[in-house]
């Protein structure tokens, strides 16, 4: 199955360590787990979620914050890193949550975006599916059965055109990043549902190379998650 294609951010996230005593790192969303990123042992780690219940259970970060990340007022250049894992298909307006990503990191900074593709297979039913279903879907297909429960998941989803993988880059381009990664790739949890239900082989291949066609290369019925990387330059260079 697919895992995670992490090598190439671990790394830049591993010279941005390498490069300051003390990483500032933002966790937007943080919700109640540990980061999946190896942010190393010098790191100031600063959470920020909307859900005090989630902040309470999470023991990792250093810094809480209750907070909106689309409206809150982050100080400018005052972060080394921000981490938004998953959260950003959640927003009504994630463009403001990008934008207050943008302000918050440093020259020379990352900013590390993991979320669903709205280009895919899952994406798409996902968005024009409503919330009750992808609850039925995660208890009686995924076998969790406290899903929907306050404080688990799945959270109500929107799934903005916005984040879309090419309007992602498009951000950057219009602010003046540097996107220094975005890959696509197929989750675990469709790889395998794909197995059960013997959707795959050649002519598995063929539809999803028939939807790249008829969407000019947009729609990817296999690459479920999106991974992007941005720098903000320095001034001067990059």
């Amino acid at each position: 199955m697919t895992s995670v294609p992490m090598a190439e951010v671990q790394e830049m996230v591993a010279r941005l360590a390498a490069g300051t005593e003390t990483l500032r790192v933002l966790e937007a969303g943080c919700g109640s787990l540990p980061r999946t990123l190896d942010i190393g042992p010098r790191a100031h780690l600063v959470g920020i979620d909307i859900s005090r219940e989630q902040l309470d259970r999470n023991d990792a970060i250093d810094e809480k914050i209750l907070g909106d990340i689309q409206a809150h007022e982050f100080e400018p250049d005052s972060f080394d890193l921000v981490i938004c894992w998953d959260v950003l298909e959640h927003l009504p307006r994630p463009e403001l949550a990008l934008d207050n990503f943008r302000r918050a990191v440093r020259p020379g900074g990352l900013v590390v975006l993991k979320l669903p593709n709205v280009l895919s297979a899952k994406g798409l039913v996902t968005k024009f599916t409503p919330h009750g279903f992808h609850v039925w879907v995660y208890r009686r297909i995924f076998g969790y059965p406290n899903a929907g429960k306050p404080g688990f998941t799945p959270f109500r989803t929107f799934l903005r055109w916005s984040i879309a993988p090419h309007r992602l880059v498009d951000f950057a381009g219009r602010n003046d990043m540097v996107v220094e990664y975005v890959a696509t790739y197929e989750a675990d949890r469709q790889t395998g549902l794909r197995d059960r239900l013997r959707l795959r082989g050649r002519p598995w291949a063929a539809v999803n190379r028939l939807a790249r066609r008829a969407s000019r290369g947009r729609l990817d019925l296999e690459g479920t998650e999106v991974l992007v990387a941005l720098r903000k330059p320095v001034a001067g260079g990059v």
